[in-house]
């Protein structure tokens, strides 16, 4: 396994979007924005590959713009540890993928303190918005994917994190 960073967040409620500060927070200059939405009501993101430079302040937005019923179409995005291979990153997916559905909807389908995550978004339901800002990590591949009800099955990405 791979060198896991823990973060310390800190949740802002403001209106319908959460904004979670990690690290160095306000005031620092964010250098990059990424946006991930879902694919209007299907159960897959339409963005699947971002590149972000290792040591930059990223803001990553979950935008979701699903339209359907809370309880069914909520996101959220789960940064994990990077895989170095494929294989490496589904094995990581399914692994966390199954801790969340163990976990169930009291805990939001989040496993709490898995060593294999490196952040996350809150919850969004239909039509709101979540973001963190974050420090892109060391150079590697990372996988992502949403975690609510078994999404994680096929909703999930790679944040290429490049020198």
């Amino acid at each position: 396994m791979t060198n896991v960073r823990y973060f310390n967040l800190i949740a802002i409620p403001v209106g319908i979007v959460m904004i979670i500060i990690i690290g160095g927070g306000c005031g620092s200059k964010i250098d990059q924005t990424i946006f991930v939405q879902p694919d209007y009501n299907e159960l897959k993101w339409k963005q699947t590959e971002f590149t972000v430079t290792t040591g930059t302040q990223v803001k990553l937005v979950m935008d979701n713009i699903a339209t359907g019923i809370e309880n069914v179409m909520s996101h959220n995005v789960v940064l994990l540890v990077k895989g170095d291979t494929a294989a490496d990153r589904d094995a990581l997916i399914e692994e966390v993928g199954k801790a969340a559905t163990e976990a169930g909807e009291g805990k939001e389908y989040f496993p709490e303190g898995h060593p294999a995550i490196l952040l996350r978004t809150p919850l969004a339901g239909p039509g709101q918005r979540t973001e963190i800002i974050f420090t892109a990590p060391e150079p590697g591949d990372y996988p992502y994917i949403c975690t609510f009800a078994g999404h994680w099955k096929s909703m999930r990405g790679v944040i290429h994190v490049v020198p």
